[in-house]
C-alpha cells in the first residue's frame, strides 16, 4: 500500500472518529465561529507539521495561522458555512509569487481542510478550542 493511500486512510479514520465524538459548542456546519486548532499532516513536500495550526472564524472572515509560520492567511466564509478559504501571497527570494492557501469545511464536530504551498501539501483536522 502506498504512503499516499495510507495517509488518506488514516485521515478518513480520524474524520470518522471525530464526526462521531461529542464536541463542545454548536456543530460547525451550523455555527463555525470561534477558535480551532489542529496539527498539519504532510502529504507531500515539507510542511510546518511540528506544532498546532490555528484557525479563527468570525461572522464573515477567517484567519488561518499555519504552525511554525509567522504569516496569517486571511479569507472569507462561504454563505452556507460549508466553504472556508484563506490565502496569502508574497514574493520568494527569486521575486516570484509564493502562494499559501487553506481550504476547509465542517466535518462532524471538526473542521477539516487542506493547506498547500508550492512546496507543501498537508491535510488537517481541527477541533474547537476554548481560549
Amino acid at each position: 500500500m502506498s504512503h499516499a493511500i495510507k495517509c488518506r486512510l488514516a485521515f478518513a479514520s480520524f474524520i470518522a472518529l471525530t464526526a462521531c465524538s461529542g464536541g463542545q459548542g454548536p456543530s460547525p456546519s451550523k455555527d463555525p465561529r470561534g477558535r480551532w486548532s489542529g496539527a498539519l499532516v504532510t502529504e507531500q513536500g515539507q510542511c510546518p507539521d511540528g506544532d498546532n495550526s490555528l484557525l479563527q472564524i468570525e461572522d464573515k472572515t477567517i484567519v488561518f495561522a499555519p504552525a511554525g509560520k509567522s504569516v496569517l492567511l486571511r479569507g472569507e466564509r462561504g454563505k452556507s458555512n460549508d466553504v472556508l478559504t484563506a490565502s496569502f501571497t508574497h514574493l520568494d527570494t527569486n521575486h516570484k509569487p509564493y502562494r499559501m492557501v487553506f481550504r476547509g469545511h465542517p466535518v462532524g464536530n471538526a473542521i477539516g481542510g487542506i493547506y498547500a504551498t508550492p512546496t507543501c501539501r498537508a491535510h488537517i483536522v481541527m477541533t474547537r478550542t476554548h481560549a
